[in-house]
């Protein structure tokens, strides 16, 4: 295969799947640096040639200030297994920073409601390694703030209301004005923070049968904030929360079709391509929005080539999806068990990540069959990773064919060539 046919139909790839989250950069040409090795252990079924995963995220906490309709995660505070101290979460950090991971996300629960998060910021900033906030933006103190300022370089919201009533409604609290509060003060430590890079500042909103009349004013809210961007997403799951189909077409007729509303903060022009090309309108009010993507398409899960999720008591899964995050308590125990992997305080994850099980659980999602794993239909996070991959490797495979050097082959130059070195957050 030529040189420039092999640049011109993984360029053409690059700009088929060319999306990226805003705050969490993610676009295509981030995931090329990677992924020869990705292919070739995928290729030979080899884990000891796997490297490091592109980004991990790590759960600091199961508790929960909010009551969310659509999540159940506060059911869970009441665990008696002990959650990662510092000390666990130092060693961890120490292990990925070891592997040569660049990113972290922190998440919960609620990971502001852990009175150590300065010094778990401040431990992975010392390990060079740039982290990711995931909040529903609680009160906290001002040393919080001045440490995520500092040391952070994202901050993601979660405002499921644009008004005290819509929030109370979605996040089954009443909790509007402290969450405004949070965001205008963080607002202002950044602005006085001396970092060298500034944390940027976005909201997420997940769209459902609640709030689905609000979401256009939430725009106008995060513009009057001053964030740098606003991040929708659908409900998903098994619950009365989801949208319906009326209201699914109204929010096309009046927002998502409308371009003079569209603005460069909000992935409103992304959530119109997911309707139209990913998903479907009857998917999307069943609460698995990529039911018919995964049935329609024979793809890979390369996911969990390129990401882990830590929980807080240290188990191991390949993302949140499997780990069933957002259910109550009794079935998160009856079913992520299947996907846990074992745990950062008997194995270290680095050893974890290239272990037979792991590897094991790689080749259980490939191809992805949402019959086998039905928690696959509702994965909004990775679905164009693992399209645009997917894809990808069947050029690997056909490239190989083709070439007799293939491992010192110009298709290995050549994604290197396309690859964008920067950080990403998967």
């Amino acid at each position: 295969m030529r040189t420039d046919t092999i640049r011109d139909r993984i360029w053409n790839l690059i700009k088929q799947y060319w999306e990226q989250e805003q705050i969490r950069t993610n676009p295509p040409t981030r995931l090329l640096n990677n992924s020869f090795e990705v292919f070739t252990t995928i290729r030979d079924w080899k884990p000891t040639l796997l490297q490091s995963p592109l980004s991990v995220q790590i759960e600091l906490t199961n508790q929960c200030c909010s009551r969310c309709s659509m999540c159940q995660r506060w059911t869970w505070e009441n665990s008696d297994r002990t959650i990662l101290t510092l000390s666990e979460i130092q060693d961890l950090l120490c292990d990925l920073a070891a592997m040569g991971i660049r990113t972290v996300t922190f998440s919960g629960g609620e990971p502001l409601l852990r009175e150590d998060l300065p010094d778990i910021l401040a431990l992975a900033n010392k390990y060079q390694i740039a982290s990711g906030i995931l909040t529903g933006g609680p009160r906290v103190p001002d040393s919080h703030l001045i440490a995520i300022a500092r040391y952070a370089a994202w901050v993601r919201v979660s405002v499921d209301g644009s008004n005290r009533d819509t929030y109370a409604a979605v996040r089954g609290v009443d909790s509007f004005e402290e969450v405004q509060g949070f965001i205008e003060r963080l607002g202002e430590s950044i602005t006085q923070s001396a970092a060298a890079s500034r944390c940027r500042l976005s909201v997420s909103y997940t769209i459902q049968r609640g709030n689905i009349d609000d979401a256009l004013n939430m725009m106008e809210l995060v513009e009057r904030w001053g964030c740098d961007g606003l991040t929708y997403k659908f409900a998903h799951g098994p619950g009365r929360y989801v949208c319906s189909l009326h209201q699914l077409a109204k929010l096309k007729d009046e927002m998502l079709r409308q371009e003079a509303l569209v603005a460069n903060r909000t992935n409103i022009s992304f959530l119109n391509r997911f309707i139209e090309k990913y998903s479907t309108p009857s998917c999307i009010a069943d609460g698995k929005p990529l039911r018919a993507f995964y049935s329609q398409n024979e793809l890979l899960c390369v996911a969990t080539y390129l990401f882990a999720l830590v929980d807080a008591w240290g188990d191991v899964y390949p993302c949140c999806y499997l780990y069933h995050d957002n259910d109550d308590c009794n079935t998160n125990r009856s079913l992520s068990g299947a996907y846990r992997l074992g745990n950062i305080s008997t194995c270290r994850f680095s050893e974890l990540w290239r272990s037979k099980e792991y590897q094991a659980m790689r080749r259980s999602l490939s191809p992805i069959d949402i019959h086998d794993h039905p928690e696959c239909a509702q994965c909004t996070r990775h679905f164009i990773q693992n399209a645009f991959l997917s894809d990808l490797y069947d050029l690997f495979l056909e490239a190989q064919r083709s070439d007799r050097d293939f491992e010192g082959s110009l298709f290995s130059r050549t994604l290197h060539e396309l690859s964008d070195q920067s950080i990403a957050w998967l």
